[in-house]
């Protein structure tokens, strides 16, 4: 008999926050250097009755319409959140948007984390974020500070000017992941950290994807 749920076993986690040494109103770290980090919750696993194609066909088929409605609401919801990164890309016309990536065949093909809803940082957020990058990455790494401020403009810019170059997608990735590293303030920019790195990541696997598409 088809089941129209199965318990699938799904990870909640929560942040964690650096131990601050009253000492010196730094963060504490271990012998390798890493910051001591605590979390409120630890991470766990819950069992969740998830949706099975055979329950989504028989809701589709003998559901009642709040049923049917609910099952269209939330793949709608999955569409409107790839038409909400284009926007939040910097398109603001309808001839800017690319269909080709609402497409159900194309937004299949995306990995787990381009599918979940996403919040863009503020530009009140990325002004912020830019400027801690700016004050932290030249004694974290030995940069300059206007090689750091240069950086800072293609954050502030969510990649948009450099997108189609891996190769500084990537370079600035791994600048990000070394001030996120460095910085002491890790809980206030944990979003705004996270949310660049997966637009980082989501051009560097679409270019990637496009290169061996280019083989053919």
């Amino acid at each position: 008999m088809a089941q129209a749920t199965v318990l699938t076993s799904v990870e909640f986690r929560f942040r964690g926050k650096p131990v601050i040494d009253p000492a010196t109103n730094k963060p504490k770290v271990d012998d390798k250097g890493n910051k001591i980090m605590v979390k409120d919750r630890e991470n766990f696993e819950l069992q969740v009755p998830y949706l099975t194609i055979d329950g989504i066909q028989l809701l589709l088929q003998e559901g009642n319409d709040k049923e049917k409605d609910a099952v269209l609401s939330a793949v709608n919801q999955i569409i409107f959140n790839q038409a909400k990164r284009q926007v939040d890309e910097g398109i603001a016309v309808q001839t800017d948007l690319d269909l080709s990536k609402l497409d159900w065949k194309y937004i299949a093909e995306l990995s787990a984390s381009d599918l979940t809803e996403s919040t863009a940082p503020t530009k009140e957020m990325l002004e912020a974020m830019v400027a801690d990058y700016v004050a932290v990455m030249p004694a974290a790494v030995g940069i300059s500070t206007e090689s750091a401020k240069t950086a800072g403009k293609e954050f502030q810019a969510k990649f948009r000017n450099v997108k189609l170059r891996t190769d500084l997608v990537e370079k600035l990735l791994s600048r990000l992941t070394q001030w996120y590293q460095a910085t002491e303030k890790q809980e206030e920019f944990a979003d705004t950290f996270e949310w660049l790195a997966n637009k980082a990541t989501s051009y560097i696997e679409e270019a990637k994807k496009a290169g061996a598409n280019d083989i053919y």
